[in-house]
C-alpha cells in the first residue's frame, strides 16, 4: 500500500458509484497470530475472500446510499494517515467486481456477466481437473440427509466419543504392534495379486465414503452447510468426496482443524476395529478383508491424507494451524512475484504477506512440487512391479500432469501476462536462455563422475581407545608408541562438573544421615523419606563415580598405543565414545571396502582413481590402490560398523545379528592398499572411499540412476 499514489487518475470512473454487497454475501471475523482479518463468504458460488481490516471497514459501509468517494472521504476522516489511498481504493472495488460480490446503483452489463460468468466454470473446470491426484465430479447435495441423520451421530463428537476412540484405537494399535511381523511379511506379494487387488476395490470405496462423512457431519455439527459430493480421482482411483469448505467460516481454528481430521480420525477407528476383529478370525474371506482396511486405512492417511504436501487433508489442518490461509496458492503467487521482480525486473507489487507466512511459502511451494512428483513417480512404479503397461501410462500421465502442463502455464504467463509487458524481452531471454543453458549443462557439458562407499580397517573393537566418559584431556598417560598390557592407564581427563557433583553427593549423603539420625526417634515418617532419599542420593553418587573413574581411559588389549596428533590432545573437550587413540598389534595396510550393486559397473569398468578419507581427517584425502576383488556379491558386511545401527550407510537386516550383519542389498567387496604410515590415524575405524571414474554430462549420470532404479524395482 506504501508504493500506492494518494490520489487516483482512475477516480473519477469510480467515484460516483453508490456499492454495496451482494446479499448472498456473509462476513466472518477471524484471529490469525494476534491480527484481526475478515473472511468473506460468498453462498453463491462457495468461495472464501480474506479481507484486511482496512479493506473491511471500507466494504463494511457500502450502502448503497452513499458514493464511493464519501465512503472514502469518512474513512480519512476515521483513520487518518491509516486510511487507503484512492488506489488501494480501486484496487479493491475492481476485485469485489471481479469475484462478483459487488453491486451498484449502475445497471449491469448482461453481456460482460454472461463472459465473466463463463470464465468462473472454466476456472471451476480447470481446478477439478488440474491436480492429478485429486480430479472431482460433483453429484449429490447431501445436506438434508445430513441434517436428518446428526442426532444420530452428535454423540460420537462429544466427550463420549473422544474417550472411545482413545480405547479402541489405543487397544488397536497395541494389537498392530503385537503382530507386526505377521502383518508385514510379504506385504507387496499379498497384496498385488488377483484376489487382493479385488479386496482393495471394494473395501477402498467403503472406507473413504466413512472417511468423507466424517468431514461431512464434522461440518454439519460446526453450523456449516455441505452442499457438494461426488467422485474424486486420487492417483485415478475413484473414491467418494463432500465439500467442507464452509467450515472455512468457523471462527476456532481448532474447529476448523478438527473438520480436517475428522476423516482421518473416522478411518483410525475403522481400522482399529478392524485389527481387533483381524486378530479374532480364522483365516479366510473375512480376516482379508480386515486386513486391506487395515492396509488401505495406514497407507491413504500417511502418503495422502495427512501430508500437508498434497491438497487433502493435511494441507488444511496445517494451514488451519499455521493460520496461513490458502498457503498452496499465496506460496506459489510468491515465488511468481519473486521471478517477475527480481529474475525479469518487473515493477510488481508484492504480495501481502508477513515475515513468517514468506518463510513457509519459500518452503511450501518447492516441497510440494517435488512430493507430488514423487507420488505420481512411486504408484506408477509399485504398480509397473505388477503390471508394466498400466505404471507406465500412470507414470506418462503423472509426468504430463506435475511436470509439463505447469511449464507450459508458466511459459504462456511468461509470453502473455500484462505484468510483464515492459520487461517481456527479459523474461523471454532469461526464460528460454535459462532453458537452453541447462539443457546444455544436462547434455554437453561434462561433470565429474564419482561414487561413494564405506570401508573398514581390519581391527577389533578392543583396539580402539575411546574416552569413557565426557571431560576435558588433562594428560596422556603412557607416551604413544609405548607397548602396552591389558589394564593400562592410557589417557587421564578431567570433569569438573563431574568432581564437584560427587563432592555435593557425597555432602548431601553425610547431611541426610545426620537428619536421620535426629528424626528416627522423633518422627518415623518423615525418617522413611530421609532413607529414600539416601537412596537415592547414594544412587546418583554410585553413578557419578563411575563416570569419574571412566575419566581414566585403560588399555582393553595388549599392543602398541598410538595417539593421532598426540599433541593436541591435552586440553580438548571429548565426548564419551570419542576415539582418542589405538592399542594397535600391528600396522595395518588394507581397508575392507564394500561397493553397491548399482556402482559395480563403474568400479570395475571406469575407475581412475581412489581416494580415502580418514574419520578425523576428512579434509585431508588420501591415495589409495585397489589390489583384491571378492569375486561374487554378498548380503554380508565385513563389520557391524558400516550398517545404519553402527553409524554405517548400508541398512541391515534386524533379524540378523552377530558382527557381519546381513544387508538388504547385494554388496561386492574390495581391498584397498592404504598408504604406509597414514593408518595409524584411522586404525581400526571406518573409512570412507571415493572412485573416480572421469567426466560425463548430468543428464547422462542421471539417465543411469534412473534407470538403475527402474530395473531394481521392476527386476528386469
Amino acid at each position: 500500500m506504501a508504493r500506492d499514489a494518494f490520489l487516483s487518475g482512475e477516480w473519477h470512473r469510480v467515484g460516483r458509484l453508490r456499492p454495496r454487497l451482494r446479499p448472498h454475501v456473509k462476513i466472518h471475523r477471524h484471529r490469525y497470530r494476534g491480527e484481526t482479518w475478515y473472511v468473506l463468504q460468498d453462498h453463491a458460488s462457495g468461495r472464501y475472500h480474506r479481507f484486511s481490516p482496512a479493506a473491511y471497514a471500507l466494504a463494511g459501509m457500502m450502502d448503497g446510499e452513499r458514493t464511493v468517494d464519501e465512503l472514502w472521504k469518512e474513512l480519512v476522516a476515521q483513520l487518518g494517515d491509516d486510511a487507503p489511498t484512492q488506489t488501494s481504493v480501486v484496487n479493491l472495488l475492481s476485485q469485489l467486481h471481479a469475484a462478483d460480490l459487488l453491486q451498484t446503483d449502475v445497471a449491469a452489463d448482461a453481456a460482460e456477466m454472461m463472459t465473466r460468468r463463463g470464465k468462473q466454470q472454466r476456472r471451476k473446470l480447470l481446478g477439478r481437473a488440474g491436480n492429478p491426484l485429486a480430479i472431482k465430479i460433483p453429484l449429490w447435495d447431501p445436506d438434508r440427509f445430513l441434517v436428518a441423520t446428526l442426532p444420530f451421530v452428535r454423540p460420537f463428537l462429544s466427550r463420549f466419543g473422544a474417550v472411545l476412540w482413545l480405547l479402541v484405537v489405543g487397544f488397536g494399535v497395541l494389537l498392530a504392534g503385537m503382530h507386526r511381523e505377521e502383518l508385514t511379511a510379504n506385504l507387496a506379494d499379498r497384496v498385488m495379486t488377483p484376489s487382493g487387488l479385488l479386496l482393495i476395490a471394494v473395501v477402498f470405496p467403503f472406507l473413504k465414503l466413512l472417511h468423507e462423512l466424517g468431514h461431512a457431519y464434522a461440518t454439519r455439527a460446526g453450523g456449516g452447510e455441505v452442499r457438494e459430493m461426488g467422485v474424486m480421482f486420487m492417483a485415478l482411483a475413484p473414491v467418494p468426496y463432500v465439500d467442507g469448505t464452509a467450515s472455512a467460516a468457523f471462527r476456532s481454528k481448532w474447529r476448523r482443524a478438527g473438520v480436517g481430521a475428522a476423516g482421518v480420525i473416522v478411518e483410525a477407528f475403522v481400522a482399529a476395529l478392524a485389527m481387533v476383529a483381524w486378530t479374532l478370525l480364522e483365516p479366510g474371506l473375512a480376516r482379508a478383508l480386515c486386513f486391506n482396511v487395515m492396509l488401505v486405512a495406514g497407507v491413504s492417511t500417511i502418503v495422502f491424507n495427512l501430508n500437508p504436501l498434497l491438497k487433502l487433508d493435511g494441507y488444511f489442518i496445517a494451514c488451519d494451524l499455521l493460520e496461513i490461509p490458502n498457503l498452496g496458492g499465496r506460496a506459489n503467487k510468491w515465488w511468481g512475484w519473486l521471478a517477475e521482480a527480481k529474475l525479469f525486473g518487473a515493477d510488481v507489487e508484492p504480495p501481502v504477506s508477513t515475515a513468517w507466512e514468506r518463510f513457509w511459502f519459500a518452503l511450501y511451494a518447492p516441497a510440494s512440487f517435488v512430493w507430488r512428483i514423487a507420488v505420481v513417480l512411486g504408484i506408477a512404479l509399485f504398480v509397473a512391479e505388477h503390471f508394466f503397461v498400466v505404471g507406465a501410462l500412470m507414470a506418462i500421465g503423472g509426468i504430463l500432469l506435475t511436470i509439463v502442463w505447469p511449464l507450459a502455464k508458466a511459459f504462456w504467463h511468461v509470453g502473455t501476462s500484462p505484468r510483464l509487458q515492459l520487461k517481456r524481452g527479459r523474461a523471454m531471454a532469461m526464460t528460454f536462455g535459462g532453458l537452453a543453458a541447462a539443457a546444455l549443462l544436462l547434455t554437453v557439458v561434462p561433470a565429474p563422475l564419482r561414487t561413494t562407499s564405506e570401508g573398514v580397517v581390519w581391527l577389533p573393537e578392543e583396539t580402539i581407545v575411546r574416552a569413557g566418559s565426557d571431560g576435558f584431556v588433562r594428560a596422556v598417560a603412557t607416551a604413544p608408541g609405548s607397548w602396552v598390557a591389558p589394564g593400562a592407564p592410557l589417557v587421564q581427563a578431567d570433569h569438573p562438573d563431574l568432581e564437584s557433583e560427587v563432592v555435593v553427593l557425597r555432602t548431601q549423603i553425610e547431611a541426610l544421615r545426620a537428619r536421620l539420625d535426629s528424626e528416627q526417634f522423633t518422627n518415623r515418617v518423615q525418617a522413611e523419606v530421609t532413607r529414600q532419599e539416601i537412596t537415592l542420593k547414594t544412587q546418583q553418587l554410585a553413578r557419578a563415580e563411575e563416570r569419574l573413574d571412566a575419566l581414566l581411559v585403560r588399555a582393553s588389549a595388549e599392543g602398541t598405543f598410538r595417539v593421532p596428533r598426540a599433541e593436541d590432545l591435552p586440553g580438548r573437550y571429548v565426548k564419551r565414545g570419542d576415539v582418542l587413540g589405538f592399542v594397535t598389534p600391528r600396522e595395518a595396510t588394507l581397508a575392507r571396502v564394500v561397493v553397491p550393486q548399482a556402482d559395480i559397473d563403474l568400479v570395475r569398468g571406469r575407475l581412475d582413481g581412489v581416494e580415502v578419507k580418514l574419520p578425523g581427517r576428512i579434509w585431508e584425502p588420501l591415495p589409495a590402490r585397489l589390489v583384491r576383488e571378492v569375486p561374487a556379491a554378498s548380503e554380508r558386511l565385513p563389520s557391524r560398523a558400516l550398517a545404519v545401527d553402527g553409524g554405517g550407510r548400508f541398512a541391515a537386516d534386524p533379524s540378523a545379528g552377530g558382527e557381519n550383519p546381513r544387508t538388504l542389498e547385494r554388496l561386492f567387496q574390495f581391498d584397498l592398499a592404504l598408504p604406509a604410515g597414514t593408518v595409524q590415524e584411522g586404525f581400526g575405524a571406518r573409512v570412507f572411499v571415493r572412485f573416480d571414474h572421469g567426466a560425463e554430462p548430468l543428464g547422462a549420470q542421471w539417465w543411469r540412476r534412473g534407470r538403475q532404479l527402474v530395473l531394481a524395482r521392476l527386476q528386469l
